[in-house]
């Protein structure tokens, strides 16, 4: 072999040698390109939104060979004796005196604080940026919302009324309202209550509530006549009020205070815009607004897909999100540092989405959801 093969064998090789060192490299680099700490993520797929937590921060759960037991002697058995009277829809219930005891072993807490330590929720004053959150990802785990209604009151039913009274008569007012959906039409929902001054009217300049309520759990045949269940809806409402107006039932009626929800991803968009908005009030000391938001007993809950990333899997989603997703953007800046420290955050990615982003990165050949 010539002297100047053998010079471009040893450069070639010379040559090989280094990218295949830059290509390991690299491969193993490939996580400290963001300089992410933490740990990777775990994603709880919800159909409406997905969850990115961080899976230091969850909690594990209890067994019960990590419990300490504490034996407590001599409890007092109750004799109970029950028995049902038809006397205003009340059940009553007779006890007798104690005549056994047993014994009974509990569970003691790992930190046992005494009630006294423990301090009581004081006035409600607004809503809380936690509470917002709290009922913006509660909604978005409802899949089959499809009405939404305001609900107002008259001026004669506010008049001459506290804002903690006010507070409470229209709670009063919403729980009667769910009582009536759940029984003639098997419905659920979701509520906000908003505060806002009043322009016109005997209150004039006093702050007045309103909700915004959205329905669910609609039959195909109740959504061909949605249009009558929303004025059923709002009658009863005037009805539970009690108010004196006359114009009360016309502007309940109103086309403007009920719509349809054609689509679920518009819930959301109503929730993001209408319900986690709360405009600063000025109450006076001593006074309260009450609950902000709540839902019906029968509002139904869905179960996420939980799927644990690698730190690869984790950097690649996180590329994805951020460039896809438009997070360079000053609106995305919170959840774009949320992602870059590993922090737990939310976005409202539903699970086709979310599935695409998984499917693009190697995740899966085939989305399970």
């Amino acid at each position: 072999m010539s002297d100047y093969k053998q010079d471009q064998l040893s450069v070639s090789e010379g040559d090989m040698a280094p990218a295949c060192i830059s290509a390991i490299s690299e491969t193993d680099s490939f996580c400290d390109d963001l300089n992410l700490p933490g740990t990777p993520y775990q994603l709880h797929v919800f159909p409406l939104y997905t969850e990115f937590v961080d899976p230091e921060s969850i909690k594990p759960a209890a067994k019960a060979e990590n419990l300490k037991y504490e034996i407590s002697h001599d409890v007092p058995i109750l004799t109970c004796r029950k028995r049902q009277q038809k006397k205003e829809s009340l059940i009553y219930q007779k006890h007798e005196t104690p005549e056994f005891y047993e014994k009974r072993i509990y569970p003691t807490p790992h930190n046992k604080s005494s009630s006294n330590n423990v301090s009581k929720r004081g006035q409600i004053k607004g809503m809380s940026k936690k509470s917002s959150i709290r009922l913006r990802k509660r909604a978005a785990r409802i899949e089959d919302l499809s009405l939404w209604i305001d609900l107002t009151f008259a001026d004669d039913v506010m008049v001459n009324k506290s804002i903690t009274e006010r507070a409470e008569f229209s709670y009063y007012c919403l729980k009667r309202l769910t009582k009536y959906v759940k029984d003639k039409f098997g419905l659920h929902l979701i509520w906000k209550r908003e505060w806002q001054d009043r322009k016109s009217g005997k209150n004039i300049g006093e702050i007045i509530s309103h909700f915004h309520v959205l329905f669910g759990g609609m039959s195909p045949k109740q959504h061909k006549n949605w249009v009558s269940i929303c004025c059923q809806i709002l009658i009863r409402w005037v009805e539970i009020t009690g108010t004196d107006n006359e114009n009360a039932l016309v502007v309940a009626i109103n086309k403007k205070s009920y719509r349809r929800i054609e689509n679920p991803k518009h819930a959301t968009c109503y929730i993001s815009k209408y319900f986690s908005k709360d405009e600063p009030l000025d109450i006076p000391p001593g006074e309260s607004i009450g609950r902000c938001w709540g839902k019906s007993k029968n509002c139904p809950d869905a179960v996420p897909w939980i799927i644990s990333l690698t730190d690869r899997e984790t950097v690649k989603l996180i590329r994805h999100m951020i460039r896809k997703k438009k997070l360079k953007s000053k609106k995305g800046k919170f959840i774009r540092n949320q992602l870059h420290k590993r922090y737990s955050t939310f976005l409202f990615e539903d699970e086709v989405e979310i599935g695409r982003y998984l499917n693009f990165i190697g995740v899966f050949d085939e989305v399970p959801f």
